[in-house]
């Protein structure tokens, strides 16, 4: 099995890559949401602030280490939160369930200091647990949570790329799943009677969305995550810092518009596939997305990674690939090379400074021949 090129070309596709060029967001990443594939990104690892998408977090580390059945008695701390509320009432008890519900559907921030502090007795203690929690499930790098919900803090702050993998990880959870796609909800407790509606508009004039969370505060604009599917495939669409609410909405159309119909599916037969340094690696059937109009090269990167190409070399696809029963991976062969070299390094190092105790500067000469000649085949 070599590396091959496929050409496709649909007229249109030109014209659907203007749009989301275009789009208003500062920044925004649409996701594949089976595979995690990226299929476009805009500054998607630039740090941002989230604003109540922050909630999706939240819901999906309550409802995996919680328990909807508990109760909590309300405090006079959790009544005083500001902005979007469920209008809590200081000593009322009442389920978490309903409470994620409040927090979710009607983005109260009162409702997640509630679960917050019913859980770790704090905002705070609760969003530091999130972050870990989430980081460990997820493999995110560059978010970390303040508070619950999201209101202003300087050090709470996520990327595109990073909500778009939580989101993903969140929406493999049924309970999760279901009330996201959840429209209203019939809200009692001592301050508030009323028909809560999900604040997503686009849950209701989008056929193809099932969930998702918009946000504002200031400082982070308008913020959108959207999860949508047709055909079978599912996407995940998120855009930070849009100037208004309109403006994420159209972005969030057009990001699923292109991926629904700009993209297809391609298929990696089941074989063998040599890399250029001759290691034959076991090649699964994989199945990824790439443009209708995108010659694509397949390939065995040096440490068995899969990786698909496109004309211009951006990256479509990886995949972690084994070598063949006998053939050792380049990689090892290498941490083994460099552990050994380090530890020669250091003690020849620290040999030298002992003997004659020379300034650093005098050493380094020395140190660099010393490494020169030994990693010089």
């Amino acid at each position: 099995m070599t590396a091959f090129f496929v050409l496709f070309y649909f007229p249109s596709q030109a014209a659907a890559e203007d749009r989301i060029n275009q789009l208003n967001s500062e920044t925004a990443v649409l996701m594949d949401g089976e595979t995690g594939q990226i299929l476009f990104e805009k500054e998607a690892d630039k740090r941002m602030y989230p604003a109540s998408i922050t909630k999706i977090a939240s819901a999906i580390m309550t409802l995996e280490t919680g328990n909807l059945e508990d109760e909590t008695t309300i405090s006079r701390e959790t009544t005083e939160v500001e902005g979007t509320s469920v209008y809590l009432v200081e000593g009322e008890t009442l389920s978490i369930d309903q409470l994620v519900k409040g927090m979710l559907i009607n983005s109260g921030n009162d409702a997640g200091s509630a679960i917050a502090e019913h859980y770790s007795g704090s905002d705070e203690k609760f969003a530091g647990e999130m972050t870990a929690y989430l980081k460990d499930k997820t493999g995110i790098e560059d978010t970390s949570f303040k508070n619950p919900h999201g209101l202003h803090d300087p050090e709470h702050y996520t990327t595109a790329s990073d909500m778009a993998e939580i989101t993903r990880y969140a929406m493999e959870n049924e309970e999760f799943r279901e009330l996201s796609a959840t429209e209203k909800f019939d809200w009692n407790s001592k301050g508030w009677e009323t028909t809560i509606v999900n604040h997503h508009r686009l849950l209701f004039s989008n056929e193809n969305v099932t969930g998702g969370k918009n946000g504002f505060v200031k400082a982070a604009g308008n913020t959108l995550v959207t999860t949508a599917e047709k055909d079978g495939r599912e996407l995940i669409a998120v855009v930070l810092k849009a100037e208004n609410s309109a403006s994420a909405d159209a972005d969030t159309t057009a990001l699923l518009n292109e991926g629904f119909t700009a993209y297809e599916e391609r298929e990696i037969e089941e074989g063998v596939m040599e890399s250029e340094d001759g290691i034959e690696y076991d090649i699964p059937n994989l199945v990824y997305l790439a443009g209708k109009d995108a010659l694509v090269e397949v390939t065995v990167e040096e440490g068995g990674y899969l990786t698909v190409t496109d004309e211009e070399n951006n990256e479509l696809f990886v995949q972690k690939v084994e070598a063949l029963p006998g053939q050792e991976q380049p990689e090892e062969e290498n941490t083994v090379a460099a552990e050994a070299a380090g530890e020669t390094f250091v003690d020849f190092f620290l040999e030298r400074r002992g003997e004659t105790s020379p300034t650093f500067a005098e050493v380094i000469p020395e140190m660099l021949q010393y490494q020169f000649n030994y990693f010089t085949p």
